[in-house]
């Protein structure tokens, strides 16, 4: 089946079709067409499906949020046509479908990374794409402000001097307005997430906080002002953020459930744009499809999480999340009883499905797997090679 996209652009109306040369992570990854061909409506696009010779596919995907690169372009609605004739993809999840000739006339190649890009996304919720060393296809790490007349920020990621003065000027501008900046949080410990913690803390005159698993690991680097921990309820103007652990990513992980909204700041729990690497040395695949499981049951309305754009059905999204390990999980247990083998031959076996990940992060994952599955007594592991129990 061939396969082209269109999308109802929520932000400027109509109808925008748009291929996606690089593919697609759950509908979120897309890139916008030089000159993309603007439809009136629905049945438009059903229209220009067919001229292109092939039929819209019903049961859209509603309301993606979608990106140039990882920063926000508009929330949109997303249609598919299928039976299409056209240039193939090689890879993504969109690898073997064809894309209709008119349409690939019009796209663009990667986006170049964008300067630091103010997002409100509700009435409580602000969000700045920074800048950061973060693992592609991910170019820049969420801050964010959650509040109304008192106020945090989420995620002071980059020490950036640009992004570092769009932080404190939107602060500042807050501030003139008369709301008051209560605390800097960290979701957890990793440099594309504190890489601007403690010039924010002086710029701001702004505690420093963390779960104290976070603190230990930035012990000497950071000074930190108080802890978050499981449970804990901040309370901001007219709404709150109460603090969940969520370990496996990070030990000290936290997400954050904001009140009036019910929108869910996930830090590295889930990524907008492309996945999260769960380490052995620093996560634990047990604990993170546990916290997977605990995100899905308390019901977010939103999830925002601190790489790509915001995640509209989580309940649909987290499920993607927890399927996606799981059959990994399952790729790595049978890898692993085809016979002993090092590290890199089990992970070579497991990911023969995705030939263009990177050996180095497929590595690290299948470790992380291993590592769990050895605890349950499935497979054996002694760091460097596995096989059977």
């Amino acid at each position: 089946m061939s396969e082209w996209v269109a999308l109802l652009d929520e932000t400027a109306g109509g109808i925008v079709a748009v291929p996606s040369p690089r593919g697609a992570h759950g509908g979120t990854l897309l890139e916008l067409p030089t000159e993309p061909l603007r439809l009136a409506h629905e049945a438009d696009a059903a229209a220009a499906a067919a001229a292109l010779g092939g039929r819209l596919v019903r049961g859209a995907v509603p309301r993606r949020l979608v990106l140039r690169g990882d920063v926000p372009v508009g929330v949109f609605t997303v249609y598919a046509a299928e039976g299409l004739a056209g240039t193939r993809y090689t890879r993504g999840s969109l690898a073997g479908r064809a894309l209709a000739p008119a349409l690939a006339a019009a796209v663009r190649g990667p986006a170049e990374p964008l300067e630091t890009t103010l997002w409100h996304v509700t009435d409580t919720v602000e969000r700045l794409a920074v800048p950061t060393p973060t693992l592609p296809p991910a170019t820049h790490t969420n801050a964010y402000l959650v509040g109304t007349r008192r106020f945090v920020l989420v995620e002071p990621a980059s020490d950036d001097p640009a992004a570092l003065d769009a932080i404190e000027q939107r602060v500042r501008a807050r501030q003139a307005l008369g709301d008051r900046l209560d605390a800097i949080l960290l979701t957890h410990h990793h440099p594309d997430h504190v890489g601007g913690a403690e010039a924010l803390r002086t710029r701001l005159s702004a505690p420093l906080l963390a779960h104290r698993l976070t603190a230990a690991r930035l012990d000497g680097r950071l000074t930190f002002d108080g802890a978050l921990d499981e449970g804990d309820v901040l309370p901001l103007g007219d709404t709150a953020l109460e603090v969940l652990h969520t370990p496996g990513h990070a030990p000290g992980h936290v997400c954050l459930h904001e009140s009036r909204t019910g929108a869910m700041l996930v830090g590295d729990m889930v990524a907008g744009v492309g996945t999260i690497l769960v380490e052995p040395n620093d996560g634990d695949m047990g604990l993170y499809l546990a916290s997977l499981e605990r995100l899905s049951a308390r019901g977010a309305a939103t999830l925002l999480p601190a790489h790509g754009g915001v995640v509209v059905d989580p309940t649909a999204f987290l499920a993607g999340y927890v399927a996606h390990r799981r059959a990994r999980e399952a790729r790595v247990l049978e890898a692993a009883r085809r016979g002993r083998a090092t590290l890199a031959e089990v992970a070579a076996r497991a990911y023969e499905d995705s030939p263009f990940a990177p050996e180095a992060l497929t590595q690290l994952s299948t470790a992380a797997h291993l590592l769990d599955l050895a605890r349950q007594g499935l497979v054996s592991f002694d760091g460097q090679t596995a096989g059977p129990a």
